[in-house]
Order: C-alpha cells, then structure tokens, then sequence
C-alpha cells in the first residue's frame, strides 16, 4: 500500500490493516481513518475516497454495525490519548 491521505482530516494514511483475512485493500474496499474514524472506500486507482452516508445505508445492517462500533473505538482511544497527553504537560 502507498501513502494516501484522510480525504475528511489530511491525515497521513500509510498502512491498512483488515477485520477479515482478505489480504491487502482492494478497489472498493472500506477503511477507517485511525485518526478522525472517517469512513473512507478505495478507489479504481487504490486512492482514498469520502464514503457517502447514501452508500453506507446500503450496507448490510451486520457490516454497519461493525464499522459504527470501530469508528467508536478509535474516537474512545484518540479522546485517551488526547487526556493523556494533557496530564502529562
């Protein structure tokens, strides 16, 4: 995988990782950004796109679930990290 970008938060996207064994991203394939949780879809050319709230509802409900639950995760580890970090200054 290249080096991309958050399309909501320009945050630098380098690695992939899966919920699945389904190996390395393919076009079409969702990801979250370990930053702001944007949920984001790869493109024909692997680069990351917006993954629009009309294209989420049509997810199955199991896949929709399992993206809102990392998405609350990742913003429940980067408000730790965040309080953490302000304890500490």
């Amino acid at each position: 995988m290249g080096e991309d970008y958050c399309p909501y938060c320009n945050h630098k996207v380098d690695m992939a990782s899966s919920t699945s064994d389904d190996g390395a991203p393919k076009p079409g394939d969702i990801s979250l950004c370990i930053s702001c949780a944007g949920i984001m879809a790869y493109g024909s050319d692997m680069a990351l796109e917006e993954f629009p709230k009309v294209l989420f509802d049509t997810l199955p409900e199991d896949h929709q679930k399992e993206i809102l639950r990392v998405q609350d995760v990742i913003r429940m580890v980067n408000k730790e990290n965040h309080e953490n970090t302000r304890s500490v200054l």
